[in-house]
């Protein structure tokens, strides 16, 4: 089944939580768990869903593996109801587990299931792809300021930029040595990573 993690968000002031379900993405009433909006999202093959992600401008993103595809819908409140409108959809841009960021109007993630990964960078209002970087195995991202953090899951942490010109890797160091699928995460000045026997911090300067 395609699932993903339920997403709190706010539809011109109202509170919604976003998921995808069996065949749809949809929002819904946190307080009752009314639908109150659905768009059909087809799962062929078993779609895995990356996290959804909503920006300010009601522009609601996701991307799911096994020729799920991405999506952006745009979302608005019209006559009380929640009105939804697709922006597009394909299947250039398939993201499996890893996340998946924003930044203006650009979305960054692996896409690829089993083979053939490519690091893209993608117009979240178009859907037009801006570059595919080969060389970088799939990798979860974390921003610090202007930075990109990227953990690839053969357990290399990446220090690199991000822009719709091209990826660009300031340095690199073998951290940890299995299987990396978990996010990095920050608190203060140290970064967190973690494989599937160890976790390591790193403290920043």
């Amino acid at each position: 089944n395609s699932q993903s993690s339920p997403v709190l968000i706010n539809v011109d002031g109202e509170e919604q939580v976003a998921c995808v379900v069996e065949k749809a993405v949809a929002g819904f009433d946190p307080t009752s768990g009314r639908v109150l909006w659905s768009h059909p999202h087809e799962n062929r093959g078993g779609d895995i869903t990356s996290t959804l992600i909503f920006g300010a401008d009601n522009l609601l993103f996701f991307s799911g593996a096994y020729q799920g595809g991405s999506r952006t819908l745009q979302l608005s409140r019209q006559n009380g109801t929640t009105v939804v409108k697709e922006l597009w959809f394909h299947s250039q841009l398939r993201v499996h587990h890893s996340n998946v960021m924003r930044i203006g109007d650009y979305v960054y993630a692996s896409s690829g299931d089993f083979a053939a990964i490519t690091y893209t960078c993608m117009n979240i209002r178009t859907g037009q792809i801006l570059w595919r970087e080969r060389s970088m195995p799939r990798a979860n991202t974390l921003l610090v300021g202007d930075r990109a953090i990227l953990l690839d899951e053969e357990g290399v942490l990446h220090l690199a930029k991000l822009s719709p010109e091209k990826l660009t890797v300031i340095s690199s160091f073998q951290i940890l040595d299995t299987l990396s699928w978990t996010p990095p995460s920050i608190g203060g000045t140290r970064i967190y990573v973690r494989d599937r026997k160890s976790i390591a911090a790193i403290e920043l300067k």
